[in-house]
């Protein structure tokens, strides 16, 4: 009988544990990722238009856009799924996020153009990247680039606007 309990409790102990980073290689790679949010912001344009996501490790996002000297911006909320969230801090890690330059900027300034901001905050470090006109960008920076605009088009779509 004794052993039928420790089989039961190591088993209620995984599965309280299942899908946390406690048991994950990942929580390994960026600190206490349980805490971690990441911004994005997209900014400029003809229209002068502002774009600001903000999404928690949890996979909570909120979207605030602007345009022009729009007086109300519309927000936006939505619940990434488990595997967009996992993607997130993948591109992340992959990006080598927290020891790429603070600023990537091409030598010419391009009108209307689009400037971008993107930042990872930890416990225990905090990192921004701003990319101003397009510039020629490290691969991992650039797919990380690609994901939040997509991600931002997805809560535009389908989440629930405020």
């Amino acid at each position: 009988m004794q052993g039928k309990l420790k089989i039961v409790f190591v088993l209620a102990l995984l599965s309280a544990f299942d899908g946390c980073d406690i048991l994950s290689s990942k929580s390994e790679q960026l600190p206490n990722p349980a805490a971690t949010t990441y911004e994005y912001w997209m900014t400029g344009g003809y229209a002068g238009s502002t774009t600001h996501l903000q999404i928690d490790s949890s996979g909570s996002a909120k979207l605030t856009s602007s345009v022009g000297s729009q007086t109300h911006p519309d927000t936006f909320i939505y619940r990434l799924t488990a595997s967009e969230t996992d993607t997130l801090r993948d591109l992340f890690q992959a990006s080598d996020f927290f020891s790429l330059q603070d600023l990537y900027e091409r030598p010419t300034t391009i009108m209307d153009g689009f400037n971008f901001r993107i930042s990872c905050n930890t416990p225990s470090t905090s990192k921004s990247v701003s990319i101003r006109y397009y510039p020629e960008l490290p691969p991992g920076l650039g797919s990380l680039l690609s994901y939040f605009n997509r991600i931002s088009e997805r809560v535009t779509e389908k989440g629930y606007r405020l």
